[in-house]
């Protein structure tokens, strides 16, 4: 059995640009690292977007392919009632890391989403708030769910804090990066789980790749 241990997560609002459009990215760290993005774990995201109490959207990440085929690591998007799902972005991840980050666009977040049956789905965009819990797998022994945070709510364009930037890079060698932020508390309602910001550092060596600062 694998021990998958959730640390933190983090959601923001992006703009994927031509022709994606805006969605959303959600940051998924763990205590202890993984080999291969592949196995031993895997993370769903359960988006409940009219927040009547079940899932609307699940946002998962899986190997492209069977067992061991590919190596490849994409997120999925699927909707309730429609269980085939669709990908379009690889998974944020690496070797030997305890962070993943998976995307999903508004246009897939909608109950006519491209190439879909309708379905009575509620619509996702920026201003949706929104409820979402995220679940940890092992995926490779047992099948079964070993952490999980939540309830947790968020409107994308009501933060709480945002970053003043989004820094590219920080110097390997004893380096540091002073960082400012914005607090908006007259969001907090909007974006009630927010305890504060969630750095992922890709590049970074294992263990050290992701910071929480709570304000």
């Amino acid at each position: 059995m694998a021990l998958v241990d959730l640390r933190s997560v983090g959601v923001r609002l992006v703009d994927f640009g031509f022709p994606y459009g805006m969605g959303l990215q959600f940051a998924i760290s763990t205590h202890g690292t993984r080999s291969h993005p592949n196995y031993p774990a895997s993370f769903k995201v359960l988006i409940d977007a009219d927040r009547d109490g079940e899932p609307d959207y699940i946002v998962v990440n899986t190997e492209a392919g069977p067992l061991a085929a590919t190596g490849i690591n994409r997120t999925w998007v699927l909707r309730r009632g429609d269980p085939t799902g669709r990908s379009y972005f690889a998974t944020d991840a690496d070797l030997n890391s305890g962070t993943a980050i998976l995307s999903a666009l508004f246009l897939e977040l909608q109950p006519d989403a491209p190439e879909r049956p309708t379905l009575p789905l509620p619509p996702m965009g920026p201003s949706t708030t929104f409820d979402f819990f995220v679940v940890a797998l092992d995926n490779y022994f047992t099948g079964i769910v070993t952490d999980d945070i939540g309830r947790m709510t968020y409107t994308p364009d009501k933060p709480v804090f945002i970053p003043e930037t989004y820094v590219g890079s920080v110097p390997v060698s004893n380096g540091n990066q002073e960082i400012a932020f914005f607090a908006f508390p007259e969001n907090a309602s909007a974006s009630r789980s927010q305890a504060g910001l969630q750095f992922i550092f890709r590049h970074a060596l294992p263990g050290q790749e992701a910071f929480e600062f709570q304000k």
